[in-house]
């Protein structure tokens, strides 16, 4: 099963990407990296807080309505942030 949560977001992808203009699909959506789907939560990772803040202000519904039409009613969107470590030299 360590690939299915892999295929369950390349699934959402194509159907956002049908939905939404190239350009803001592989701004908003390419960076996202699925990491696992366990008990009907999938979590995925991006790249800093204001790119998590942006998705749930604009594409959140979007998101939402294509988790319960791929994967299931009830679906669980959890985020986990990128957090670089600074460079302190």
């Amino acid at each position: 099963m360590n690939t299915d949560y892999k295929i369950l977001w390349k699934n959402c992808l194509e159907v956002i990407r049908d939905i939404i203009p190239e350009a803001a699909f592989n701004t908003w959506f390419s960076p996202i990296v699925p990491l696992k789907y366990e008990d009907n939560v999938l979590t995925i990772q991006v790249p800093s807080q204001f790119f998590y803040e942006y998705l749930e202000d604009k594409y959140i519904d979007l998101i939402q309505q294509t988790l319960y039409r791929k994967i299931g009613e009830g679906t669980i969107l959890n985020y986990r942030i990128l957090v670089e470590a600074e460079n302190n030299t």
